[in-house]
C-alpha cells in the first residue's frame, strides 16, 4: 500500500512540473532570469514574477534563434539555441578540440598563396590550411628572382651592376652592359682552388664571386719574374688589350685592370660608319682608327 501511495505522489510531482507554464516555476529552486544573466529564487506560490533576483549589471547576451545549431566560442562545438534565444543558455557539445594557429585558417572555399611563395592552396571546408589542396609547380627560390625596390644588387655574371625596379623582380631590373671577363672571377660555391698567386688556397662562397672568398694568408714568395712588377706602374694585361696598374704586392695576377672589351685587330671598320653592337641591339660607331674595339656604342637595355 505504501507503495501505491508513494509512486501517486511520485507521478503528481512530475505532472506538476510538466504541467507548468512559462511563468510559473517550483517552489524554493533556483532559475535563471529572463535577462540571461541573473538568477532567481522560485517562491511558495510558484509564480515567477513573484521570485527575489539578483540585480546583477549584466551585458546584453548574445541572442540566436531557439532550435537552430550555431558554433561555440571555442570554434569547434556545436550548440543548439535555447528556448529563450539566449547564447548563453544553449546546450553545447564537449569534444576536446586542439587550438590552431589563427594564421593557419581560412575562409573555406578562397585562394591563397602556400607557404613557398609561388604554389596557390584552396581553403577547405573545415577552413584549416593544413588541409589545403596546393598546386605542385617547380618554384624557383624567391630569394633568386626578387629584390628591394631601388636597391642595387650584382648580376648573375658577378661583375655588373643592377637596380631593382618597382616590381622587385630581378629579371625586370636595368644593368650596367660592362663585357666581363667572367671565368677569371667566378668559381662553384663550396669549391676550394688556388688563389691568384699561386701559394695560398681559397674557398669559394656561396655567391660564386672569387672577390668575396675567404682564402689563406700564407707568406709566399716563389714569383717568377714574368708575375711580378713594380708597384705603381702600369703594364699591359696578356689579350694586350686592357691596362693594369701594379698592386703594392708586385703581383700581376692581384692587380686592377680596365675592362675594355676587347676583339682581335683584324676586325676593322670604316671610321664614321655605324654598325650592330654584338648583341644585336645596341648600335656602335667606327672610330678614326677603324678598329670596332675603341667604338662608342649607345647602352640600351635591350
Amino acid at each position: 500500500m505504501k507503495g501505491y501511495i508513494f509512486l501517486f505522489a511520485l507521478c503528481y510531482l512530475l505532472l506538476q512540473v510538466a504541467c507548468l507554464s512559462k511563468d510559473q516555476c517550483n517552489p524554493h529552486q533556483s532559475f535563471l532570469a529572463a535577462d540571461g544573466c541573473n538568477k532567481c529564487i522560485c517562491p511558495a506560490n510558484g509564480l515567477k514574477e513573484k521570485a527575489p533576483c539578483t540585480r546583477m549589471f549584466c551585458v546584453d547576451s548574445p541572442k540566436c534563434t531557439p532550435g537552430q545549431s550555431f558554433k561555440s566560442v571555442d570554434g569547434c562545438n556545436s550548440c543548439i539555441c535555447p528556448a529563450s534565444g539566449v547564447k548563453t543558455n544553449a546546450a553545447c557539445t564537449k569534444k576536446s578540440c586542439v587550438k590552431v594557429d589563427p594564421s593557419q585558417k581560412c575562409v573555406p572555399g578562397s585562394k591563397f598563396t602556400a607557404k613557398d611563395g609561388c604554389n596557390t592552396c584552396k581553403c577547405p571546408t573545415n577552413g584549416s590550411k593544413e588541409h589545403a589542396a596546393c598546386t605542385l609547380k617547380q618554384c624557383v627560390p624567391l630569394a633568386t628572382i626578387t629584390c628591394k625596390p631601388n636597391q642595387s644588387f650584382v648580376a648573375e655574371d658577378g661583375c655588373n651592376t643592377c637596380r631593382c625596379p618597382r616590381s622587385g623582380l630581378k629579371s625586370d631590373a636595368p644593368c650596367t652592359r660592362m663585357s666581363c671577363r667572367v671565368n677569371r672571377k667566378t668559381c662553384t660555391p663550396g669549391s676550394s682552388y688556388t688563389a691568384d698567386d699561386g701559394c695560398n688556397t681559397c674557398s669559394c662562397p656561396s655567391s660564386g664571386l672569387k672577390r668575396e672568398a675567404a682564402c689563406t694568408l700564407m707568406a709566399c714568395t716563389t714569383t717568377s719574374n714574368e708575375d711580378t712588377c713594380t708597384p705603381g706602374t702600369s703594364f699591359m694585361d696578356s689579350e694586350g688589350c686592357n691596362t693594369c696598374f701594379c698592386p703594392p704586392s708586385g703581383i700581376k695576377s692581384q692587380a686592377g685592370c680596365t675592362l675594355k672589351a676587347c676583339v682581335s685587330s683584324d676586325t676593322k671598320c670604316t671610321p664614321g660608319s655605324s654598325f650592330k653592337h654584338n648583341d644585336g641591339c645596341n648600335t656602335c660607331y667606327c672610330p678614326s682608327n677603324g678598329l670596332k674595339e675603341g667604338a662608342a656604342c649607345t647602352l640600351k637595355i635591350c
